[in-house]
């Protein structure tokens, strides 16, 4: 099992940080959908890359995602305006379990899937 999100701060930086450490966390605090996580992340000039590989327990991963999404902008939304802060952020995730691929995003983010064949000469 594999997590990956990518994370594309507007309006400065620190809705991208605050979704790099805290949504994956929502997603995997769910109890009716995970059991035990663990976190490697991985940063590079603001694009936020995460890692998970987790234990599954029985679950929806689709409405895990939106729960996790729902809860991480209604944290997000009290944290900065405690602060005084306006930023932004879109949300590009994936969730690869046992060959089953679930994707979520928000705001102005997609994927594109592409697969390839490699064929021997």
């Amino acid at each position: 099992m594999a997590y990956f999100g990518v994370f594309d701060g507007h309006g400065g930086n620190k809705a991208c940080d605050y979704l790099m450490h805290n949504l994956h966390v929502n997603l995997f605090n769910q109890k009716d959908h995970f059991r035990f996580a663990f976190c490697l992340r991985l940063a590079s000039w603001g694009l936020a890359i995460m890692l998970l590989m987790v234990c599954l327990r029985a679950g929806r991963f689709d409405q895990a995602f939106k729960e996790a999404f729902k809860l991480s902008d209604e944290q997000l939304i009290t944290e900065l305006t405690k602060r005084g802060l306006a930023s932004g952020s879109s949300a590009c995730c994936a969730l690869l379990v046992n060959n089953l691929l679930t994707v979520a995003w928000a705001g102005p983010s997609f994927t594109v899937f592409s697969f390839h064949l490699c064929f021997p000469f």
